[in-house]
């Protein structure tokens, strides 16, 4: 299309396509949700095989109020809410303490079974007193057998401290569910007297012990809870209902997988979560407007006659060699690859660290929206130059000309898409099939240490399989779903790489997602309505681009259709997202009803709750973590 004459008839002939491929696009994304609909449907009232049954039947329930913070007082609001049909209820508490004396208790296990396997299964004896230790993490000076027992030593004070600390939490659980919570409140002090230690002790004198209490329990009781009940009608009524009527108290949502929850962040307070997702929004923004950065900065490291002067000392191929030719044009290809390798990483930090999301799904969503902004922010650098940012006064004065640049400079891109695409076909998609990085890994640790002498659990953690990172893995395929949309008229001649490249994709992810591959929690399909927007948002941008085009070639009527063209597509979306995105998200209540019955007449599984003591029936739920399921330590 680029070497067609301006105002020429033949612009008809990509017109006609264009339409007709458009056309295509949308009929089939149709028949996409015709058939991921019921499977939707499916996933939300049956779940997942291996998931337990209280998995389908649990709310997570966030911004609890002070005076219903224990156990007693959540269950007896959702009895009186849902009565006869509340199973189970726990409030997460803050479990620093006990975690860092487990996470000591397991690593000192962890040195006792390296320690024994390095001797090849043998308990050390005294007469192994010459050997020098090896395993790491140990004194270089112990003797084998010295350092097995002073490891078996620390091992049972651990046990002994734990086992201390958790009959402590159960305790003041015990004596928190006999007190009234509101009267707590009252006599707790504020942080500002906590940190100047103004006091008014007086209000406390002969009741030091219901003063402890409060002070403990303001101090490790969140805002988070779990509850499960015996009916799928009762849990989306309480989730699709406002329970309190006041805002930011009680907000209910569909409980993640047991596996799928980060326990060390549940009970973070969804307001301060709100507040730091927030700032890191804000960075991830002025990221993507100054992308050009730290991308200018990749570009200067691969440029050879740069490198040649700055470290005379480096090896650099004559100008003239056809390897120096290869380096040249693939060298900035691959940093730029590794570059955006490390971006998710640190996405995913801030997510798990600084924002301290709840599940492994929120925190692989949150990197999905991020990560597909910068693929953008990369377009925009390749195709006009410079940041986003040094972009926006002349995009708020004339954004018809910001366009129209874009449109212009999009045909002299084409060579680094190419090259972007033949490095991905050839390189990244055998690199997946193959396996190799985790291949060499492997290699390297038995070279190292041969698997005679690792323990046992050392050897089945290595062996684990890895989860498909969705907010990893989708962002660089839309990205190239739209360099591929977008030259799809311009520069065919990128399309048979792009259709390689997706074929090839579609045969070796498929692959190994089911040979390879091991989730830890099933979504059950949730991202497909982001992918589905995102795939939209790709398509409108390309028929901009092509709209711009055609009036660049002085193509009135053909540039008039395309921006009709951008309307249907709009239109559309909006007819999905009314019939089936808002419906995706949860199961109706009709449906919910219907499986009930079902369940009841057929005598199917659901939750029970479970007698016994405090400690029985911490170990039999499902919604708590490890730290007070002492049957799994």
């Amino acid at each position: 299309m680029d070497n067609l004459p301006d105002n020429n008839w033949k612009l008809w002939i990509p017109l006609i396509f264009w339409v007709s491929f458009v056309s295509m696009v949308l009929y089939f994304m149709n028949l996409e949700w015709e058939e991921y609909m019921p499977l939707r449907q499916h996933f939300l009232a049956y779940g997942d095989v291996d998931a337990p049954v209280n998995y389908r039947y649990t709310l997570l329930v966030e911004e609890i109020p002070w005076e219903k913070r224990s156990k007693n007082e959540l269950s007896k609001y959702f009895s009186k809410l849902f009565p006869g049909a509340l199973v189970d209820a726990y409030l997460c508490i803050d479990l620093k303490e006990l975690d860092k004396v487990l996470q000591k208790r397991d690593d000192i296990r962890n040195k006792i079974e390296n320690l024994v396997a390095s001797q090849e299964g043998r308990i050390p004896e005294q007469k192994i007193g010459e050997n020098e230790i090896k395993s790491a993490g140990l004194f270089k000076r112990d003797t084998v057998c010295e350092a097995y027992c002073r490891l078996q030593d620390e091992l049972k004070n651990l046990n002994e401290s734990a086992a201390l600390k958790y009959n402590e939490t159960l305790q003041f659980l015990t004596n928190l569910n006999g007190e009234n919570l509101s009267e707590l409140k009252a006599i707790v002090p504020s942080k500002a007297k906590k940190m100047t230690g103004i006091v008014k002790k007086e209000k406390f004198e002969g009741n030091e012990q219901k003063f402890k209490i409060a002070n403990e329990w303001s101090e490790i009781a969140s805002g988070t809870g779990f509850v499960t009940f015996n009916s799928l009608t009762v849990k989306q009524s309480a989730i699709q209902c406002e329970l309190s009527g006041v805002l930011d108290n009680m907000v209910t949502q569909s409980a993640p997988e047991p596996s799928n929850i980060l326990w060390e962040n549940v009970t973070m307070s969804q307001t301060i979560q709100k507040t730091l997702r927030n700032q890191a929004n804000i960075l991830w923004t002025l990221g993507i407007l100054f992308w050009s950065i730290p991308v200018a900065f990749t570009q200067a490291i691969a440029n050879l006659e740069g490198l040649r002067e700055d470290f005379p000392w480096l090896w650099i191929p004559d100008q003239d060699s056809a390897l120096y030719g290869l380096l040249s044009g693939y060298l900035p290809v691959i940093l730029y690859l590794l570059l955006m390798i490390l971006l998710p990483i640190v996405i995913t930090l801030s997510a798990t660290k600084f924002i301290r999301m709840k599940s492994l799904t929120e925190i692989d969503y949150y990197l999905f929206k991020w990560h597909f902004g910068f693929q953008i922010a990369n377009l925009w650098l390749i195709l006009i130059g410079g940041s986003i940012f040094n972009q926006l006064d002349d995009l708020l004065s004339d954004a018809s000309g910001v366009i129209e640049t874009i449109a212009s400079a999009i045909p002299g891109a084409s060579q680094f898409f190419f090259n972007i695409l033949l490095v991905d076909t050839f390189f990244g998609l055998v690199m997946e099939l193959s396996q190799i990085v985790p291949v060499v890994i492997l290699f390297i640790l038995r070279t190292i240490k041969k698997d005679e002498k690792r323990s046992q659990r050392d050897l089945n953690s290595r062996y684990d399989a890895e989860s498909l990172v969705w907010g990893k893995l989708f962002p660089p395929i839309i990205f190239k779903l739209l360099v591929g949309l977008v030259y799809v008229c311009i520069v065919p001649v990128i399309q048979p790489v792009c259709a390689v490249y997706f074929g090839l994709a579609f045969l070796i992810y498929k692959n190994n997602a089911l040979h390879v591959y091991g989730q830890k929690a099933e979504g059950g399909g949730a991202y497909f309505p982001l992918l589905f927007f995102y795939v939209i948002c790709c398509l409108v941008t390309a028929e901009t681009v092509m709209a711009v085009y055609f009036g660049i070639k002085q193509g009135g009527p053909q540039s008039t259709i395309s921006i009709i063209l951008i309307i249907l597509t709009v239109l559309f979306y909006r007819r999905i997202h009314q019939k089936f995105v808002s419906f995706s998200r949860i199961l109706c209540i009709e449906k919910a009803r219907d499986l009930d019955e079902n369940l009841l007449s057929e005598g199917g599984e659901v939750p029970r709750s479970v007698e016994g003591d405090l400690p029985t029936k911490l170990n039999n739920y499902d919604y708590v973590p490890l730290a007070l399921q002492v049957g799994k330590w």
